[in-house]
């Protein structure tokens, strides 16, 4: 779905996809450099604060972005625009511009209500759950580090 959403969805689903995959790819390098080196030796303190501290500063950017492009999914699905404002419908593109023929021939035909319905479930799984992963986190980084304790 991301795939398609970068493709289809303009400058804008591109920067949020760079976004979600930048944090992601952020914080396991930092955490698969922590378990490395802890397999070795005691990981140094700068690098445990680091493993369980940018996770906890990175969350809320990554969520947004994958939020994001799960709404430009639902976007040209035609959901959201049932429930905006005649404005704001109004302001959203008549037509996509054409996908082009490489992704074609490897995405499935769209629009598809599965999809619609894949993008509506995730979100409707991934709004509650995210303060509760948040937390998660947080918890993990007070058991490990310590409160607002650097390095």
């Amino acid at each position: 779905a991301a795939a398609w959403v970068a493709a289809w969805g303009g400058d804008a689903a591109r920067a949020n996809c760079v976004v979600m995959v930048g944090v992601w790819a952020a914080c396991e390098v930092v955490r698969y450099a922590c378990l490395a080196v802890g397999a070795v030796t005691e990981a140094p303190a700068g690098l445990k604060w680091l493993r369980y501290s940018a996770p906890v500063a990175l969350f809320p950017l990554g969520a947004a972005a994958s939020l994001a492009l799960l709404l430009r999914l639902l976007v040209p699905l035609s959901l959201v625009p049932l429930t905006l404002p005649a404005a704001a419908a109004a302001a959203l593109p008549a037509s996509l511009p054409p996908l082009p023929p490489a992704l074609a021939a490897a995405l499935p035909e769209l629009p598809d209500p599965t999809a619609a319905h894949a993008a509506a479930a995730a979100l409707a799984l991934l709004v509650p759950g995210l303060p509760y992963v948040y937390m998660h986190m947080v918890r993990q980084r007070m058991a490990h580090v310590g409160r607002g304790k650097a390095a």
